[in-house]
């Protein structure tokens, strides 16, 4: 696939996008500031129970902000292919987690030790799968 260069819309675009975070940034710091000032006055207080605050609706909307830049920042700075890559790549991983979980791998392999370990085919008969599936779902 042929690479597109960037215009100077995009360089215009990425700058803004520093900047907006730049800012934000700035927005939460003091929100967290905030927040930490609670935090002391209820230990000094001595109280026992646990503080337990909802983000400010300006720290709410600085942390969506700061989101919303990220997706901004990947969109202008990867490549449409890369990142199809990317979001392919991130569905394999999720559905290796999700089978070894699910199989109870960590369990099997808990009470061996580093050294001696498990081949696949030891790992797959007690998973209940088929060894060649259960080595290409874990090759990424």
């Amino acid at each position: 696939m042929e690479r597109q260069p960037k215009t100077i819309s995009d360089a215009v675009q990425l700058i803004q996008t520093a900047d907006i975070i730049s800012k934000t940034a700035q927005t939460v710091l003091a929100e967290w500031s905030k927040e930490a000032e609670i935090f002391k006055k209820v230990k000094s207080t001595g109280s026992p129970t646990a503080v337990k605050i909802l983000p400010s609706h300006e720290l709410f909307n600085a942390q969506r902000t700061i989101a919303a830049a990220v997706g901004k920042l990947t969109e202008l700075a990867s490549e449409p292919s890369v990142r199809i890559l990317e979001v392919a790549t991130q569905f394999q991983e999720s559905r290796a987690l999700y089978i070894a979980v699910e199989r109870r791998i960590p369990d099997i392999l808990a009470p061996h030790d580093e050294e001696d370990g498990l081949s696949i085919t030891e790992i797959s008969q007690k998973a209940g799968i088929e060894h060649r599936k259960l080595c290409e779902l874990f090759i990424l």
